[in-house]
C-alpha cells in the first residue's frame, strides 16, 4: 500500500486579530500560525492611517481589509492494487491569521493603547471564530469521503470543503465581519 496525497483546498476568508504567544480562543486546534503586519502611530487617526496603508486585500471581493484569515485542508489515503481505504483518511487543516501590531508600543499614550487592546481582542475573538469553523468542518470532510468512491472522493471533499466556506462568509456577514463584537477602531 502507498499514500497518495488526494487533495488540498485553501480558502481566504476575511477576519482580524496581538502579539507574542497564541491569542485566546484558538487553543486545541493544530498547525495555526499568526502573521503579523507593525503598525507606527501615537493616536488612534495615525494607527489608523497606517493601516489603511499597508492591510492586506480580501481576494474574495478585492477589498481592503484589518486582518486576513487563509486556512486549508489536505487529505490522503492509502492506494490498493483493487482501489482505495477511504475509511482511513489523513486529514490535516493548517491556518494562517494575518493581522496588525502595533510596532512601538511604548510610545503610544495608554488611554489610546487601552482602546487598542480592546479592538485587537476583539478582532482575535472574531478571529477565533473563523478558525473554530473552519476546523469544524473536519467530521463533515471525513465523512464525505468515507461516503464516497475512490474515483469521487476527492470531489466530494471538495464539495464539502465549499460548504464549509460558505458557512464561515456567512459568519463575517452575520457579524458584519467582527464589527458587531468590538472589532472597531
Amino acid at each position: 500500500m502507498r499514500p497518495t496525497a488526494m487533495g488540498l483546498v485553501l480558502v481566504t476568508l476575511v477576519a482580524v486579530p496581538s502579539v507574542g504567544q497564541t491569542p485566546p480562543g484558538f487553543d486545541g486546534i493544530p498547525n495555526v500560525s499568526f502573521d503579523y503586519y507593525d503598525l507606527a502611530g501615537r493616536d488612534p487617526k495615525a494607527i489608523r492611517a497606517a493601516m489603511v496603508e499597508v492591510r492586506p486585500t480580501d481576494p474574495n471581493d478585492g477589498e481592503r481589509v484589518d486582518a486576513l484569515t487563509r486556512w486549508a485542508w489536505r487529505w490522503s489515503w492509502q492506494t490498493t492494487p483493487g482501489g482505495c481505504d477511504l475509511a482511513n483518511v489523513n486529514l490535516t487543516y493548517s491556518a494562517t491569521v494575518r493581522l496588525p501590531r502595533l510596532k512601538d508600543r511604548a510610545v503610544v499614550p495608554a488611554n489610546v493603547l487601552k482602546d487598542w487592546d480592546a479592538y485587537i481582542a476583539a478582532l482575535e475573538r472574531h478571529e477565533a471564530g473563523h478558525v473554530r469553523n473552519s476546523y469544524a468542518g473536519r467530521a463533515e470532510i471525513r465523512s464525505a469521503i468515507a461516503g464516497a468512491t475512490c474515483a469521487t472522493a476527492n470531489a466530494v471533499a471538495m464539495a464539502a470543503v465549499a460548504r464549509v466556506s460558505a458557512r464561515d462568509m456567512d459568519f463575517d456577514r452575520l457579524t458584519h465581519h467582527g464589527r458587531d463584537g468590538g472589532a472597531v477602531f
